[in-house]
């Protein structure tokens, strides 16, 4: 379209600010209006976002992230098409593995809002490691801010 034309050409942005640029956006947005969730859930949108948590460049993967722990506090039908199209699960490689403090945070928040509410996401998360990698993120890193969102995030998931 016109406007993403111009973005790269007046910018010069590459292919994946581009991308980082649009997650962003989906990472702010409200999703509370039907027609909104329609299309995410229909579009499965999962997919896309798969892609982009499994990106090379970090700054896709945190708006990607970020978008994910946004989305997974809409409505129910997107946690679920989320976490049916395996998110859940790269979330949980990039908060168990990646070496980006940032992105990891954001990886438990997601986790977190996915679980909310969705007792599939919740038990399949909590039995393969949820809890261990939060707490491995909190044992990792000095930023008592991230120490204390990793307890509530763990307090979260156990009760």
């Amino acid at each position: 379209d016109v406007v993403g034309v111009s973005l790269i050409t007046e910018y010069c942005l590459t292919h994946e600010q581009v991308k980082a640029l649009a997650l962003s956006a989906l990472w702010s947005a409200e999703m509370e209006t039907p027609d909104v969730k329609e299309a995410i859930v229909d579009s499965k949108a999962g997919k896309p976002l798969m892609k982009a948590l499994k990106h090379d460049d970090s700054g896709v993967v945190l708006q990607a992230a970020g978008c994910v722990a946004n989305l997974s506090t809409q409505m129910p039908e997107i946690k679920v098409a989320l976490f049916e199209g395996g998110v859940g699960d790269t979330l949980l490689n990039l908060l168990k593995n990646d070496s980006d403090t940032e992105i990891r945070k954001q990886a438990m928040v997601g986790i977190v809002n996915m679980c909310a509410g969705t007792p599939a996401a919740l038990a399949h998360l909590v039995s393969n490691g949820a809890v261990e990698a939060i707490n491995e993120l909190s044992r990792s890193t000095q930023d008592k801010s991230i120490k204390n969102l990793c307890l509530t995030a763990s307090r979260a998931l156990t009760r």
